[in-house]
């Protein structure tokens, strides 16, 4: 029998006050989706001084996952980036920008092209066709083209 991968669980955590991305590593989600912020963490993460309740997903925040997957270039793929992926026209490849977003009714990750028009089921035997190129809270111009 082969071996069963398991996805690694990380999320990332965008603020909307602040315009930016909380840091993973200070970061956390408890099991009622409150996000929590780990402050002043010593070097080896044994004393942590303040623990911080900054709300829920629907309070000024949006929690992104990871995927598990990567680009041609090894960067990690998460919820949210957006993903310039070499889809096939006719004979020859031709790139198209879109995001990535979890389909509930897939209960799995798609990249959505940025008109809405198609999607594309993620696979990790695909990586040598995508990059990411950036993600939506930093670089939504780049779905306007």
């Amino acid at each position: 029998m082969g071996v069963i991968r398991v996805r690694e669980l990380k999320f990332r955590v965008w603020d909307k006050a602040k315009n930016r991305y909380l840091r993973h590593d200070s970061t956390g989600i408890d099991n009622l989706g409150n996000i929590i912020d780990f402050e002043n963490c010593d070097e080896d993460n044994w004393g942590v001084h303040n623990v911080r309740v900054l709300g829920k997903n629907d309070m000024g925040f949006t929690t992104e996952q990871y995927t598990g997957l990567h680009d041609k270039n090894g960067k990690e793929i998460w919820e949210g980036d957006i993903v310039k992926i070499d889809m096939w026209d006719g004979n020859k490849r031709v790139p198209e920008i879109g995001y990535i977003a979890y389909d509930q009714s897939f209960a799995g990750f798609k990249w959505l092209s940025a008109d809405g028009i198609s999607g594309y089921c993620l696979y990790d035997m695909d990586y040598p066709i995508r990059k990411v190129i950036g993600d939506i809270h930093n670089n939504p111009e780049l779905l306007e083209r």
